[in-house]
């Protein structure tokens, strides 16, 4: 959680915590079991399947800025070497007004929940360029494993948008948006 805070594609984290729960082990030897559990406030935000579900007849300049914010969010996931195995659309919320999305909104976006070490995991670099030292800022052969994770979720993603899109919204707006990066990156494989 508090990587994905400070990669800015998950909540921002307010306050965290570790409770536990002492049980008795053993009546009468006073050695005790602990429970732990972490619990944290997060940011407030609207699950997007729930957003699209509220944006049926919207223009499409309003779906492209809402759209615009989902791809950046699946880049930041991805350029950090992130998967998301259960990157369904209601584990990415956003930050728009509840009173909807506007084209002239600058500073909601949508960030990505539900990180449990079960449904998301992070691939390591490979190679020394693959680092963060200054040899990536030179090298001709610059990091690019993340391309693959970005065509996977953001392929993953598509598949949930393409089950509840308009086929006008997802034809005209969504796909188009996205194509030349993945077929790039699909002839590269």
């Amino acid at each position: 959680v508090t990587e994905a805070a400070l990669g800015r594609y998950g909540p921002n984290v307010a306050a965290m915590w570790v409770g536990r729960e002492p049980k008795p082990e053993m009546v009468g030897t006073g050695s005790t079991q602990g429970r732990f559990k972490l619990f944290a406030i997060l940011e407030r935000g609207t699950d997007v399947a729930t957003r699209i579900s509220q944006m049926t007849n919207q223009p499409h300049a309003v779906w492209k800025r809402y759209f615009r914010s989902l791809r950046l969010c699946i880049w930041r996931v991805s350029a950090n070497r992130c998967f998301h195995f259960d990157g369904k659309l209601a584990n990415l919320v956003d930050s728009f007004p509840s009173s909807g999305v506007t084209v002239d909104d600058k500073t909601s976006t949508i960030k990505a929940i539900d990180l449990a070490s079960d449904f998301y995991r992070r691939i390591e670099r490979l190679t020394p360029e693959e680092g963060t030292s200054a040899i990536m800022v030179t090298s001709p052969e610059m990091a690019q494993g993340w391309r693959l994770v970005w065509l996977y979720n953001i392929l993953f993603v598509t598949c949930s948008l393409r089950l509840v899109l308009t086929t006008d919204v997802y034809l005209k707006v969504w796909w188009p948006s996205i194509s030349k990066a993945v077929k790039s990156v699909l002839r590269e494989c």
